[in-house]
């Protein structure tokens, strides 16, 4: 994969990832105007120079925003970054809605609504698995996909120890789970050359696995704070 790649990659899933704030990327080059005719009054009791509109014929200052518009678009990072942040923000609501719907089903996952919320889940993840591997191949895209279908089996287990009180169940989910951001982790770190360290992205992982887990458990207590 091209560096220029790596490195789009590595900032968008960086950003996206990790839920980071995206700033707006604002202008604050500010034009200043110099106030040295104004200072100058001598001059207005001299008609004569009134009679010179030169000064007004030199559009040469407007004719040079050719530089900074160059840098309104960049070479792919800000549509992949958009993509990768609505994606992960449906998932997030996707995941939440298909593990209250097979609750309410009394943990039953051939519950036809159940199936139903697991169908629009992984049609979220393939999405996600295509624009990993818009950018990072195909080979990757796929790998991306097996992780990331392992990661949501680890949460349908956790969910399952919870809602039937099988703590052994809960603990061996949890420890999948740690596991999966270890490897999602090394994945992105070597699919960008290092652009992406593994620490940062386990770290945002960390964060998400922490409060999904703590949905999970205030869906199956009925509890208003899920």
């Amino acid at each position: 994969m091209r560096k220029s790649s790596r490195t789009i990659l590595a900032l968008a899933a960086t950003i996206s990832m990790t839920a980071a704030a995206c700033g707006s990327d604002s202008n604050d080059a500010v034009t200043t105007v110099a106030p040295v005719a104004t200072e100058a009054p001598a001059e207005t009791d001299a008609p004569a120079e009134t009679d010179a509109p030169v000064a007004t014929d030199a559009p040469a200052a407007t004719d040079a925003p050719a530089e900074p518009a160059a840098f309104a678009t960049d070479d792919g990072a800000s549509s992949l970054r958009a993509a990768l942040t609505s994606l992960l923000q449906e998932h997030v609501y996707l995941a939440g809605g298909a593990f209250e719907t097979a609750i309410d089903a009394g943990g039953d996952l051939t519950d036809p609504e159940t199936v139903a919320a697991v169908e629009a889940l992984d049609e979220n993840t393939v999405a996600l698995a295509d624009a990993v591997g818009s950018v990072a191949g195909p080979e990757n895209g796929a790998a991306f996909l097996g992780l990331w279908r392992q990661h949501i089996g680890f949460f349908v287990d956790y969910t399952l120890g919870e809602a039937t009180g099988n703590e052994e169940m809960k603990t061996q989910a949890l420890s999948d789970l740690e596991g999966y951001q270890q490897a999602a982790g090394a994945f992105f770190e070597e699919i960008t050359g290092g652009e992406i360290q593994a620490d940062v992205l386990i770290g945002g992982l960390a964060a998400h696995v922490n409060t999904l887990t703590l949905a999970i458990d205030a869906m199956v207590a009925d509890s208003p704070e899920q």
